[in-house]
């Protein structure tokens, strides 16, 4: 009954650049809690259609520019890339769960085991850097902002993406089993109140499920 109510609003933009979606068997588990390709190949249409939009408005938010570098802060189990790569002629990944080498076997691009308080690459090396899903689950937010910022060049365009943390949400959650609801320590309006303070906000756009906030991405600027 939840899943036919399941009713989604999708925005009002033409895609730009729509999401690739990776065969079935390239997208792997990277750790116990991770649901590998089964959010993005659910046997609910609905379920699928709103994973993939999340994502979508993120790719949306930068239009038709092209990159030089672009970097994904916590890449998961890489399934953007094939997307990336659409958009940018260098794609390089950071993430903690030690995976690199297995996911670089699927997936052309630069994959490095590394955490967003200490990015390993040089100042202002980046004209584009997407940051989906990772920042609500971080604690010390001023060095992860530091760190961005240090490695954006002045023109990039950085990209984060912020689950909503309402009723809606937390019961959909529920009713998942997902370990959402532990691990997210940040809510939505804190988090966009941190970056409104530490970057210039630009765009931003907003996936609304049965006329409530479910995700939203912010393109920014330094």
């Amino acid at each position: 009954m939840f899943l036919v109510l399941f009713l989604v609003k999708m925005h009002d933009c033409k895609f730009m650049i729509k999401i690739l979606l990776p065969q079935k068997e390239k997208i792997i588990k990277t750790s116990i809690d991770d649901s590998g390709p089964e959010r993005y190949y659910s046997t609910s249409s609905l379920i699928r259609k709103v994973y993939l939009e999340r994502l979508q408005i993120a790719i949306d938010l930068i239009g038709d520019r092209k990159y030089e570098k672009l970097l994904e802060v916590g890449y998961g189990n890489g399934m953007l890339f094939p997307t990336f790569k659409k958009i940018s002629q260098e794609v390089f990944g950071i993430d903690i769960h030690g995976e690199e080498k297995a996911i670089k076997d699927l997936f052309d691009g630069n994959f490095v085991n590394g955490s967003v308080y200490s990015i390993p690459f040089k100042d202002q090396f980046f004209d584009s850097i997407f940051c989906l899903s990772v920042i609500e689950h971080l604690e010390k937010l001023d060095k992860v902002f530091f760190e961005i910022k240090r490695v954006a060049r002045d023109d990039a365009d950085i990209v984060f993406g912020i689950p909503s943390d309402n009723i809606f949400m937390k019961t959909f959650f529920w009713l998942k089993k997902s370990p959402a609801l532990e691990s997210h320590i940040n809510s939505k309006k804190e988090l966009i109140d941190k970056i409104s303070q530490k970057f210039k906000v630009i765009d931003r756009k907003v996936l609304r499920v049965f006329g409530i906030d479910v995700y939203t991405a912010l393109k920014c600027r330094k």
